[in-house]
């Protein structure tokens, strides 16, 4: 086997070894850089050269190859029957390490296959993000076109996979183009709404806002029926009515002529007109007459449900001026930061995309601020998606970090109508280098602000950090409000109040639900909206404090306990505010005589909730297990750690004594 054959063998198996040999065998140079460690030794080699810059406030990459050398033993850029060079395989297999060492061998990045794809689009077309990033940084164009006209970003539009945008996301920081077309005359939105990529769309919308010109975007996805993509494009604030000026196609009468009910009735509910014409000189009625009469019915009753319903306003026509608009009312918030709630993440695949099991995803939301999110994956796509269990108005997001490496760099905010997604970018942002380099010292907040979305899940996706090999979180709150409170106090005619309570830090349901008398005084001055607003709020409790978190306050007695008499009184506490019922059970046979519920009650210092059990009694004589459970969740429970002990009462020991007396003797007998 020849050089040439045995370099393109290594290249596309990524065995580097046997490929460094090939090339000109061992170097420590090339060791330096593609060890496991090299983002260090990169720091460290950049802390020996003289730079106004400290190394550790530069952004993060991977290396720039820069020192090169020619390898005089094989032709580094030979290609196999296809045209394939070692580097395009390298790349479409998405061997990083190999690209590195092709690339400081001196391969030509430019080079193209028979097909006239280059390295880049080979990345870009399997999700190769790295190898992308790599390619990128050390001079691969994202304008390169091949033979049919597509660039990588086409590619990585096209064959993009749940949850892999991340190649999306480096060729546009390298200022690919959306609005580049192919020779067929299709932009990489074009072929992402296509082939239902609705993450690629979300994220091609996000990086520029001119993509919204093309009007064919929308009557392409509702001709294919593509539901969440439709919503994406009309939430960006594509215009529903728009017509294409080439063919004269509308998005309702397109949908209409390919039988979409689903994107027939999205767009109604943005506000499309079915009254209007096409290209054609045709309504959207005449389009549904040319349908079997079956099929007609479902049209009709669709345009009649949304006739005079005021249409759903696109995210990004909402105004900015953080207003509520009533018949009667306009308020002016000035969001504070949310109270958080370990309800709204947990620790799975569908709320993160990596976490330790040390360190997981729900420390983020803790009161510790020395818990953390550890993320163990350097340079790669990372996520954290909340679910706030109703709609929220964010304004804003607090990150709290240490002035490290391991503070995230750059990330975005986004929204989303599931966990599921599709996600939209509702800001993007870059970190400072700020806070104490010890974990051992408290971290420090950074404020983001300049959105305003409203959305029940939220996502967000860190793109890179500050060069550690892990990225770390200690905390994240958001500003903003819950809209909830606005139909709560709309409905006791009270929505003058929304603004106060917002900025005195009653901001979410949860936190008008354990307002005081003593607290509402200071600014509800009339005494009957006081009383109804805290009447309604005691209602709230159990909704957002129920049972947790049980615990002893005064532990059952377990011994000297008589059958059927009245056990001292005792009681279990729970976290703060909490209300709800409390079941007591006797578990080994036993019966509860008496009351077996408690009620738990808060304490109006705030500290913790308590249920007391007093007038229970328990039959037969034995020994039990005593277990208090919640009325609602039976898996929020307290169990005794010690067996009671019920004996029978003193009359009834001396009369069994008897019959047993009575017994001997007429066995004696």
């Amino acid at each position: 086997m020849s050089k040439e054959h045995q370099l393109l063998k290594y290249a596309s198996s990524g065995n580097l070894s046997k490929l460094e040999n090939v090339l000109k065998g061992k170097s420590n140079l090339l060791k330096r850089w593609l060890s496991k460690d090299r983002l260090d030794d990169l720091a460290e080699e950049e802390a020996e050269e003289p730079t106004a810059v400290p190394p550790i406030q530069r952004r993060p990459s991977l290396p720039l190859i820069v020192q090169k050398e020619k390898s005089v033993h094989v032709n580094v850029d030979c290609c196999n029957e296809n045209g394939l060079t070692p580097l395009i395989l390298a790349s479409l297999n998405g061997h990083k390490d190999v690209v590195a060492m092709l690339l400081s061998f001196s391969a030509d990045i430019h080079a193209r296959d028979y097909q006239g794809n280059s390295s880049l689009h080979m990345a870009a077309w399997q999700n190769h993000s790295e190898v992308v990033d790599l390619l990128l940084l050390n001079g691969a164009s994202p304008l390169s076109a091949n033979k049919v006209g597509d660039t990588p970003l086409h590619y990585a539009c096209q064959y993009c996979s749940p949850g892999k945008t991340l190649s999306i996301i480096k060729l546009l920081q390298h200022d690919a183009s959306v609005l580049l077309a192919n020779n067929a005359g299709d932009t990489p939105l074009d072929l992402a709404i296509r082939y239902n990529k609705k993450e690629a769309v979300a994220v091609l919308l996000d990086a520029d806002s001119e993509t919204l010109a093309s009007k064919k975007t929308i009557i392409e996805a509702a001709t294919k029926g593509r539901g969440e993509v439709l919503v994406l494009l009309l939430e960006s604030g594509i215009d529903p009515n728009c017509v294409d000026e080439q063919s004269g196609k509308m998005p309702l009468h397109e949908s209409v002529k390919y039988f979409r009910k689903e994107a027939f009735e999205i767009l109604l509910r943005f506000g499309a007109q079915a009254g209007m014409r096409d290209g054609a000189n045709e309504s959207v009625i005449d389009i549904i007459r040319k349908h079997p009469e079956h099929r007609q019915d479902d049209f009709m009753k669709l345009i009649k449900k949304y006739h005079g319903q005021k249409p759903q306003v696109a995210r990004a026509h909402l105004e900015k001026s953080q207003s509520v608009n009533d018949d009667t009312t306009d308020v002016t918030f000035t969001h504070l930061l949310l109270k958080n709630h370990v309800q709204w993440l947990k620790n799975d695949s569908e709320h993160c995309s990596a976490a330790t099991k040390k360190h997981p995803v729900t420390n983020i939301l803790d009161v510790d601020p020395f818990s953390y999110w550890m993320i163990p994956a350097p340079g790669a796509y990372n996520w954290v998606a909340f679910d706030l269990g109703a709609n929220y108005t964010l304004t804003g997001v607090r990150i709290y970090g240490w002035g490290n490496k391991t503070m995230i760099y750059s990330f975005a905010v986004e929204s989303a109508n599931s966990l599921n997604g599709p996600w939209t970018a509702v800001g993007k942002y870059k970190a400072d280098l700020v806070g104490p380099e010890d974990m051992n010292l408290l971290p420090e907040g950074q404020d983001f602000k300049g959105f305003y979305a409203t959305s029940q899940f939220w996502r967000i996706v860190i793109a890179d950090n500050y060069g550690d090999q892990f990225t770390i979180v200690s905390s994240v709150q958001f500003y903003g409000f819950e809209q909830e409170l606005i139909p709560w106090f709309k409905q006791m005619n009270l929505l003058k109040y929304v603004k106060t309570f917002a900025e005195k830090g009653y901001n979410q349901l949860s936190e008008v639900a354990i307002a005081t008398d003593e607290a509402l005084k200071a600014f509800v001055h009339n005494e009957g909206d006081r009383l109804k607003i805290l009447t309604e709020s005691k209602k709230l409790l159990g909704k957002y404090y129920p049972p947790a978190n049980l615990r002893w306050a005064v532990p059952p007695q377990t011994s000297n306990i008589i059958e059927n008499k009245q056990m001292p009184e005792f009681s279990v506490m729970s976290d703060a505010y909490t209300v709800g019922e409390l079941i007591l059970r006797v578990h080994g046979g036993g019966q509860i005589f008496g009351r077996s519920k408690a009620s738990l009650i808060p304490k109006s210092n705030g500290y913790y909730s308590r249920a007391t059990f007093s007038n229970v009694a328990i039959y037969p004589a034995g020994s039990y297990t005593l277990e208090v459970q919640s009325s609602v969740d039976p898996t929020v429970n307290l169990v005794l750690d010690k067996q009671i002990v019920v004996d029978l009462p003193a009359k009834r020991h001396s009369e069994i004594n008897r019959l047993f007396d009575d017994f001997e003797s007429m066995m004696n007998f």
